[in-house]
């Protein structure tokens, strides 16, 4: 009885131990093949929460944020049948909700200039964690150990796309505005 009773201690707890070994994700991998493009134009939506707002200009339409995590402020374009932004001001926190288009790109400097050429930044923003293909979602993860899930359609080519593949984010337009309540 005494050893049955060891033994499924002895089990549990060294369960319990590589479990809590298990390493987390990363995207740190170097991908596969050539540096190319394998897909520019995905149209994905994000959301971006608790932004301190800076500066408003409601006749060209811009708003600019900054993150709680003090990187630089952003200046986005609000959409034009966007509602609310008359009634934000600076010093509010706000929800956007952006529409974004993603590049997926195997890395290379001739890769990453091509990209810039496209309106992005020449550096990657995001890699791939994940490729979802029956559910049709691409997870990708941040600089700063984020991940963030997207929903991609049924045109874009998630079987040319792995984890580690690098990803250029460019935010087209504020497509919603929340105000958080003092």
């Amino acid at each position: 009885m005494f050893h049955r009773l060891l033994s499924a201690t002895m089990t549990s707890s060294i369960t319990l131990l590589v479990a809590g070994c298990w390493p987390v994700p990363q995207a740190s991998i170097r991908p596969k093949g050539e540096p190319r493009i394998i897909e520019s134009g995905i149209v994905v939506t994000s959301e971006r929460g608790r932004q301190i707002v800076q500066a408003v200009d409601g006749r060209a339409q811009l708003i600019t944020v900054s993150d709680l995590d003090r990187r630089p402020p952003r200046t986005y374009h609000v959409a034009p049948d966007v509602s609310g932004l008359r009634q934000v001001e600076v010093g509010n926190r706000v929800h956007l909700r952006l529409a974004e288009e993603l590049t997926v790109y195997v890395p290379s400097t001739a890769a990453a200039r091509q990209v810039s050429g496209q309106g992005g930044s020449g550096e990657e923003d995001a890699r791939v964690l994940s490729v979802d293909r029956s559910y049709r979602l691409l997870t990708l993860q941040y600089p700063n150990g984020r991940t963030e899930d997207f929903k991609v359609g049924q045109q874009v080519r998630l079987r040319d796309m792995e984890p580690g593949d690098s990803v250029m984010i460019q935010s087209t337009e504020v497509t919603s505005i929340r105000r958080e309540r003092p």
